[in-house]
């Protein structure tokens, strides 16, 4: 038995791996492609916002569909969305074509992130999901890592149409994984309806809800900004801009394992502190750097994002796993992603369109993080008080 658990964990984390592996390197191929393709970057944005808007309208239905049927005919589906739409990436040169394909990526990445979670965390037990979830979110935080690197180094020799073929190999193990070795630990639930509420009636919810989407509403401005800024504004290449990157997503990919196992020992309150003050620091620390043009502190600046982004991850996936009960997890952790990625979403048009209006990219991108910061103080801290408050019973 515990073999077969090992290859589904491995199967879920390859996919997990691959979907941060190809968001960050899209992210960082964003100039290249732009150029390649003759095409404005309020254009090809929409390869990153097409993609978070398709996730998260599927992360509810996806959701929903395996509390109803099961969760391993979803997660075949999602794997096989992005395995085809992949393919079609690498062949075509029309950017709308892309576009589309990059939406079917999205519909599969809102199938394979939701159950990728929901199934690591079911085939082992409830004492040890805070650590399996770190472990899980630290495959996310490698992908993360070494994303911006892989991308540097393999533009520097290959048109950017090749970076979608990374993702081949990893659909393939986890399609044969949970083909193979997963089964349903429960029989399908389809008494329960589409319509239920009672996610809803969870009074913490709303708040967890406002802090993630606050968080990936960051991220996103973060990731799409920084490549663009470096590469645009500073001239570095894509290789020293995935060096300058990884600093972030290193030190992600290291805490957000560490956090697991801590959580199951001190519950999540203390960690939601730690990362706001994370938090604030990296938006004051760019925000100087990008003032004074200083390296360092931008350097230190997107280092204390990655404790704050390996901190807040696995922590309001755990709080997350914990609110909801079992019948409605499907339903209630896609309502969770959908709010994420819309956030995401949103926050990428917003920051492509600053990026767009013909003022230096430099200011620009202080006039965002400003505006962030705003965000970010005002919705953690009447979210987090609530979390914090409430749950007392529980943490």
């Amino acid at each position: 038995m515990n073999y077969k658990r090992l290859f589904v964990m491995l199967s879920t984390c390859s996919m997990i791996l691959l979907i941060n592996l190809d968001a960050t390197i899209v992210n960082m191929a964003i100039p290249n492609i732009a150029r390649s393709l003759g095409e404005s970057i309020s254009i090809v944005q929409w390869l990153i916002t097409g993609y978070f808007l398709t996730a998260g309208v599927f992360f509810i239905i996806c959701g929903k569909l395996a509390d109803i049927f099961n969760k391993k005919s979803i997660m075949l589906f999602g794997i096989s969305c992005f395995l085809i739409a992949s393919l079609g990436i690498f062949i075509y040169q029309n950017v709308w074509m892309i576009i589309s394909l990059r939406m079917i990526q999205g519909i599969g990445f809102a199938a394979v992130l939701n159950l990728a979670l929901m199934i690591n965390a079911e085939i082992f037990p409830p004492e040890k999901r805070g650590f399996i979830l770190g472990v899980s979110i630290t495959t996310s935080g490698v992908g993360q890592a070494f994303g911006p690197i892989i991308a540097g180094n393999m533009l520097m020799y290959l048109n950017w149409h090749y970076l979608f073929l990374i993702n081949i190999p990893l659909c393939l193990l986890a399609l044969i994984g949970i083909s193979v070795f997963y089964r349903e630990a429960l029989a399908a639930n389809d008494s329960v309806k589409l319509t239920s509420r009672s996610v809803f009636t969870i009074k913490e919810y709303p708040s967890l809800l406002l802090v993630r989407g606050n968080f990936t509403l960051s991220w996103a401005v973060l990731f799409f900004c920084i490549p663009i800024y470096l590469q645009n504004y500073l001239m570095y290449s894509a290789f020293h801009s995935g060096a300058i990157i990884f600093t972030m997503t290193a030190i992600f990919g290291i805490v957000s394992i560490v956090v697991g196992y801590y959580l199951d020992i001190f519950g999540y309150k203390k960690l939601l502190v730690i990362a706001m003050l994370f938090g604030i620091s990296a938006f004051f620390l760019i925000i100087i750097a990008l003032i004074s043009n200083h390296i360092t502190i931008f350097l230190i600046g997107i280092g204390c994002f990655g404790f704050y982004s390996g901190i807040m991850i696995p922590t309001t996936v755990f709080v997350a796993m914990k609110l909801l009960p079992e019948q409605q997890r499907g339903l209630g952790m896609g309502l969770f992603f959908t709010i994420s990625f819309l956030a995401a979403a949103s926050g990428t048009f917003i920051a492509s369109r600053f990026l767009n209006t013909g003022f230096s990219i430099g200011h620009m991108f202080e006039v965002i993080l400003i505006a962030l910061l705003l965000c970010f103080v005002v919705s953690i801290g009447l979210g987090l008080r609530r979390l914090l408050l409430g749950f007392t019973q529980n943490a």
